[in-house]
């Protein structure tokens, strides 16, 4: 970001295209990982609500959707 902000960043297109297109694959990259991080923070909420519960049903959705998360975050 702050190359992006000089002044003279883009005196050399080819360089700055290459950064920017890196800049957006970053950004893209931590927004996945943000929205990764939110679905396992509501989910094992979700579980732990069911556990103590009892409510097997609730506890399977909550595993499943764990489960879905593990094979998106897999690289």
């Amino acid at each position: 970001n702050a190359k992006a902000e000089a002044p003279d960043f883009w005196n050399d297109s080819q360089t700055a295209q290459t950064l920017m297109r890196e800049r957006n694959k970053l950004d893209r990259s931590i927004s996945t990982y943000r929205a990764l991080e939110n679905e396992l923070n509501d989910s094992t909420g979700l579980l732990e609500l069911a556990e103590a519960e009892g409510d097997k049903a609730m506890v399977a959705d909550a595993e499943s959707s764990l489960a879905g998360l593990r094979s998106r975050a897999e690289p």
